[in-house]
């Protein structure tokens, strides 16, 4: 004769109102997302908690018990958001419970961020014909310096460089091919 036990965990599915979600940071504007557990075999309050994360970043705890039922919401907005960059982020929210036999459940979505990226060149750039230019760029997106994505450099129009900001530069030098005259310097963005 021979016994083992047997141990039958409960699946618990977590959902969430949306797939993917475009943000606009800068505007005042919120957005919320509404999550939903549930357990396949019964409607019971599951009681436990659900971790937001942006990019990995815990940016909330919502708790799932008799009060809120099996459903929680998440108002997002440009402080919980102010650190991110332009560009596609996942939201991902993890149901944890202290019940042994219920399984924990993952959601996720794509946030599409967009807002006001600003770049700011000096004034004028006044050099002689026989020194390298340098370009300095302020690019801010949320009114925070920029550290990813790249710049385009144009002069009349024609692209002379670019820069990586994950490298910390906020600079070019340029030769100077350039005859004397005035010449109309242009800066472009681009995420990652």
């Amino acid at each position: 004769l021979s016994r083992t036990t047997l141990y039958l965990y409960q699946p618990t599915r977590l959902t969430s109102d949306k797939n993917e979600l475009n943000v606009l940071l800068g505007e005042c504007n919120s957005y919320q997302v509404d999550f939903e557990t549930s357990l396949d075999s019964w409607n019971d309050v599951i009681w436990g908690s659900i971790d937001v994360y942006i990019d990995d970043e815990i940016i909330d705890t919502l708790i799932i018990d008799d009060t809120t039922g099996n459903h929680a919401s998440l108002v997002l907005d440009d402080y919980n958001m102010e650190d991110l960059t332009p560009g596609e982020h996942e939201l991902r929210a993890v149901f944890t419970t202290d019940d042994p036999y219920t399984k924990n459940s993952t959601t996720s979505l794509t946030l599409n961020v967009d807002g006001d990226v600003k770049l700011e060149l000096p004034g004028n750039i006044t050099v002689m014909t026989t020194d390298s230019i340098v370009i300095p760029v302020n690019a801010t997106f949320n009114h925070k310096p920029l550290t990813n994505g790249v710049l385009t450099y144009y002069v009349n129009d024609n692209m002379v460089d670019t820069l990586d900001l994950s490298t910390g530069n906020k600079e070019i030098t340029i030769a100077n091919n350039y005859d004397p005259g005035t010449y109309t310097i242009r800066v472009d963005y681009q995420d990652n």
